[in-house]
């Protein structure tokens, strides 16, 4: 059998970036966002990294994945937000929503309304310009994903808000990306001959 206590220290961390969630659509030659304020595109000076531009308060963007197939679904999914800024103050802060739901084949896309288990905590900046920021680790619970929507590729669509920013922090605020951690569905057998035929939900990958 695997071992537990090495298979429990080991996660899978994916990361999708914004163009990869489709939350934006060409608008007069500038891509923009498909939901509250219409966030824009907009690049890091002088690197060619490109983001969501999050400057406002209520800015949303919105976005889907799909459920990650090698997923433990009964283990909690972290869930963190690489952002960067033009700020060069530490003291500044920047506070971030972010909702989801389960979409399965045959329903119907809407925009993710269910609050995180674990919501993503206040984060406070770096002090450093154009920095890679990443936010605190928000938590959806073990067993909030179903065996049969992991097996059929059922997706996650999220709401990514730019909640409240400290009193004075007015540069440009780029979203970049979506976190998800995660541990990895166990195989049966010795660590060294894994048997993907056996997942841990007990059925035939």
């Amino acid at each position: 059998m695997a071992n537990p206590d090495r298979q429990r220290r080991e996660r899978a961390v994916r990361s999708y970036t914004v163009h990869q969630m489709n939350g934006i659509i060409g608008a007069s030659g500038v891509g923009v966002g498909v939901h509250t304020n219409a966030p824009p595109e907009l690049e890091l000076p002088n690197v060619g990294v490109v983001g969501i531009e999050m400057n406002t308060d209520g800015d949303i963007f919105t976005g889907r994945t799909e459920i990650p197939h090698d997923l433990n679904r009964r283990h909690p999914i972290g869930v963190r937000l690489k952002y960067a800024t033009e700020s060069a103050d530490s003291a500044d802060t920047m506070q971030w929503t972010v909702l989801f739901d389960i979409i399965d084949e045959g329903e119907a896309y809407a925009i993710g309304a269910t609050a995180l288990d674990t919501a993503i905590a206040n984060d406070t900046l770096t002090g450093t310009v154009d920095t890679m920021e990443r936010t605190a680790r928000g938590i959806i619970n073990g067993n909030t994903v179903t065996a049969s929507q992991r097996l059929n590729g059922s997706d996650f669509v999220w709401s990514i808000a730019a909640t409240s920013r400290a009193a004075g922090f007015g540069e440009n605020c780029i979203l970049l990306a979506l976190m998800l951690d995660y541990v990895p569905r166990g195989w049966q057998g010795p660590d060294t001959a894994p048997n993907p035929a056996v997942d841990d939900d007990g059925i035939g990958a």
